[in-house]
């Protein structure tokens, strides 16, 4: 039997500067900040997630990061300072 892959998200940084990533249910949107600003898709394979694996979509400005992931219909959003490893 074949397991649901975990959500994708497709990352475009624009000419004009800001990031855009989306996914099944959902969409992100980073403007430019006064420092750092990006987008990113972090994986990690861990016991318990969807096909062992999970993939969440990170946004970056002046160093808060927004970590959203998908799942079953659900959207789960973390927003810190921290760089996670979900």
């Amino acid at each position: 039997m074949d397991l649901p892959k975990p959500a994708e998200y497709d990352v475009t940084k624009h000419p004009t500067g800001y990031w855009d990533g989306i996914g099944k249910v959902v969409d992100m949107v980073v403007h430019p900040g006064i420092s750092v600003h990006r987008m990113f898709k972090r994986r990690s394979v861990k016991k318990g997630a969807v096909n062992g694996e999970t993939c969440w979509l990170v946004g970056e400005v002046d160093g808060v990061r927004c970590y959203v992931r998908e799942e079953n219909g659900r959207v789960s959003i973390l927003m810190t300072r921290e760089d996670l490893y979900p």
